[in-house]
């Protein structure tokens, strides 16, 4: 194909013998489409990373409502757990505020719901897969059900680091020197 596209002259004719002569030499690769069941799982897979957007904007928009107001905050690890999400419901703001509140915590009830919906149907959709079973098979790895639980993260920090890319002080082999960083190179 790249003959195609760097050739100086370009005629029909020319292109065509060309993609000929490619096809008689076995060089055009095979063109890949998705089975229909494949494509599928990617639209539930889609409709679940949509999902997950959308109740991060709640969430954020329900931290900037909180935060117009001077309230005292509950000791909790994560506002949207049940006693952060109990404090939320009980808090009393002002007019308008308290309307928003309200409207902004049902949204995020509802789109928690259709999340929990969808990952359901993603174990329905994976049950036999083997790419699946591999991937299960890696320790630390997890289903997108468990991923979702922040919970599971604070009781062994370690084991997100096993499926991130991310680099960690503890994880790495070479001491730390914090500081100013250097430029150094060419």
């Amino acid at each position: 194909m790249r003959a195609i596209a760097d050739a100086r002259i370009k005629t029909d004719t020319i292109d065509s013998e060309t993609l000929a002569h490619l096809l008689r030499v076995d060089l055009i690769p095979e063109a890949y489409a998705c089975s229909a069941e494949t494509r599928a799982v990617k639209r539930v897979l889609r409709q679940r990373m949509f999902l997950v957007r959308v109740q991060t904007m709640f969430k954020n928009r329900i931290h900037a409502t909180v935060n117009q107001h001077d309230l005292s905050r509950p000791k909790v690890t994560d506002l949207f757990g049940a006693e952060g999400m109990r404090w939320l419901s009980s808090i009393e703001l002002p007019y308008p505020d308290n309307l928003i509140l309200g409207e902004d915590l049902r949204f995020l009830s509802e789109v928690r719901e259709r999340i929990s919906a969808t990952e359901g149907l993603i174990r329905d959709l994976s049950r036999g897969d083997q790419a699946v079973k591999l991937l299960k098979s890696i320790p630390g790895s997890a289903t997108s059900s468990a991923c979702s639980s922040a919970t599971r993260w604070e009781t062994s920090p370690g084991s997100a680091h096993l499926t991130s890319s991310l680099p960690t002080p503890a994880l790495s082999p070479q001491p730390i020197h914090p500081g100013r960083r250097h430029s150094t190179g060419s």
